[in-house]
């Protein structure tokens, strides 16, 4: 879903951008608030932590 929002239909769904982006958000999260904020569900996809 994120990818659809983001970029036109000739984004390459194989590339690894959106999954760097994903994890240096995350480590910035995680540096700030102490805890995982986005959690990654292999298979499935992202989800924000509500705790």
């Amino acid at each position: 879903d994120i990818a659809e929002h983001v970029y036109d239909e000739y984004f390459d769904p194989l590339s690894s951008v959106l999954r760097v982006h994903i994890a240096r958000l995350k480590k910035k999260l995680k540096e700030v608030s102490g805890k995982d904020i986005i959690i990654t569900t292999r298979g499935i996809g992202y989800s924000i932590c509500e705790e």
